[in-house]
């Protein structure tokens, strides 16, 4: 737990008390919905945009890189839907099954670039409609069950955010069609943009979930959206995330929220691309007995790019299981970051957690931070962690150029497996394939 830090305000967090002002018009009628705004952003206040003094931010200077903050996104118009509309055609093109696909532009739920059919025992509603027309349903995805609730960038967006999807799944329903979130951006103008969605399944269901961030080289964003995944007794969702390439001026913060109930089982694979700076930071507690949480992920960055992976996993209860297995390749000066941190409460006995971190580093400019931390409070546990860093292996190369592949191939070779001991988990055929060919792309575009 970090201690508050005094600082002064910055321009950045002025504008964002004078934006937060102006929008409260458009944070629904409730006057609880209000208050619970407004400590929301009380708690932001405290503390302001994390830098390196604070611990969980040491590797990533949000504030550094946010010194201004951008207007905030305007309600997308049309111009907003033709600019990411070629786009979406193209995913709907390369679709290898069925998928519903809901489209979030600028932070709004767009039901023009959305998928009509929604599976049977699945629900719908906009975030955007719900707050306005007092939907309970938007009080249990904002308040998410306090996770995150400690993390300056979950309170801010807690406080500003406005659009976004909420899903229920029904008590026992199966969604056998593929649902697919894409965030999109329009990149028109210079923009900050906030929002927050909710996937809440009822026992016994199950999901398989992807949620696609789509990159590009547009005007300057800043992005702070949260995704909220409430788990009932038994259920499952089986989830992958590709984090598209983004540009240098782009600064993206995204939070996943998870709560898994007895007997849940949270899957989640990540693909991820760089961007000026880009931080995943997960907030996960397994609150019910037997919960099951599988975290993996690929990071390909070069350039400049910073990108950083935090997890923060709480074992509140007995006979929980958790994995985190992340592979990063990192070239040019770009620079990764991996942070995990398991938690086992006092009463979470038979507690079984792990995480592992491996990099590949192509550059002497390249830089990988690891720091993984286990925090145990109960006795009857299994848990370890292992982290680490180096270049290609000589051998390996050798062996590879031997068999008369030139050395470009042979490391693409190498890194493709590499990459390919996360990516070859994914169940679903179709879609661990296509992000195969996503970062065998990458690996090309390197060059000799």
């Amino acid at each position: 737990m970090n201690a508050p830090l005094a600082q002064h305000r910055n321009d950045a967090e002025i504008a964002l008390a004078e934006q937060f002002a102006a929008q409260r018009r458009s944070f629904g009628a409730s006057g609880d919905e209000k208050v619970r705004r407004q400590a929301a952003f009380d708690r932001f206040a405290a503390v302001g945009i994390p830098n390196r003094r604070v611990e969980a931010w040491h590797y990533t200077d949000l504030r550094a890189a946010a010194r201004k903050a951008l207007p905030l996104v305007e309600l997308p118009d049309g111009d907003a839907r033709n600019a990411v509309r070629p786009r979406i055609e193209a995913l709907r093109a390369a679709d290898a099954q069925p998928t519903t696909r809901l489209v979030i532009l600028d932070g709004v739920y767009d039901a023009d670039l959305s998928s009509a059919h929604l599976p049977q025992g699945m629900t719908l509603a906009s975030t955007w409609h719900a707050l306005l027309t007092g939907d309970g349903r938007v009080g249990e995805a904002f308040a998410a069950a306090q996770l995150g609730s400690h993390n300056a960038a979950v309170s801010l967006n807690a406080a500003m955010s406005v659009g976004g999807v909420l899903i229920e799944i029904e008590p026992g329903a199966t969604i056998n069609e593929q649902i697919e979130i894409v965030f999109a951006s329009s990149g028109l103008k210079p923009q900050a943009i906030f929002s927050r969605s909710a996937v809440i399944l009822g026992a016994g269901s199950g999901l398989r979930l992807i949620e696609r961030r789509l990159g590009g080289e547009g005007a300057p964003v800043q992005r702070n959206e949260t995704l909220f995944l409430s788990i009932g007794p038994n259920a499952y969702v089986r989830h992958a995330a590709v984090y598209e390439h983004a540009g240098l001026e782009t600064t993206d913060v995204v939070s996943l929220l998870a709560s898994l109930a007895e007997g849940a089982l949270l899957q989640s694979t990540t693909l991820t691309f760089g961007a000026g700076l880009r931080r995943r930071q997960c907030f996960v507690r397994l609150d019910g007995p037997q919960a099951q949480c599988m975290f993996s992920g690929v990071s390909l960055l070069r350039g400049t790019e910073h990108a950083d992976t935090t997890i923060e996993l709480e074992h509140v209860a007995p006979h929980c299981e958790s994995r985190e297995t992340f592979h990063h390749i990192v070239d040019g000066g770009a620079t990764g970051v991996f942070q995990g941190r398991i938690r086992v409460a006092p009463h979470a006995q038979k507690t079984d957690g792990r995480m592992r971190s491996r990099a590949i580093l192509l550059s002497p400019d390249a830089a990988m931070y690891n720091k993984p931390e286990l925090e145990i409070f109960a006795d009857d546990v299994s848990c370890g962690h292992g982290a680490t860093c180096g270049q290609l292996d000589e051998q390996q190369l050798f062996y590879a150029q031997s068999r008369g592949l030139p050395k470009a191939e042979a490391e693409a070779l190498i890194l493709e497996g590499f990459a390919g001991e996360i990516l070859n988990e994914i169940g679903n055929e179709a879609l661990r394939e296509a992000l195969m060919n996503e970062a065998r792309a990458w690996l090309a575009r390197r060059g000799p």
